[in-house]
């Protein structure tokens, strides 16, 4: 969970990661919303990007 400059928080998933002696992470704002649609091709639920 990370933070902005007023302690509001934000959160997501890390599903799997290997660390080592140090960790550089890059964030980036998506605008819009971020959701899932089913897909029957391949049988998974995807991200769906919308403004």
């Amino acid at each position: 969970m990370l933070t902005d400059h007023t302690y509001q928080a934000f959160g997501g998933h890390l599903n799997a990661a290997w660390v080592g002696a140090t960790c550089e992470l890059v964030l980036d704002v998506i605008n819009g919303r971020v959701g899932r649609k089913f897909s029957k091709e391949i049988g998974l639920n995807l991200f769906e990007f919308s403004n």
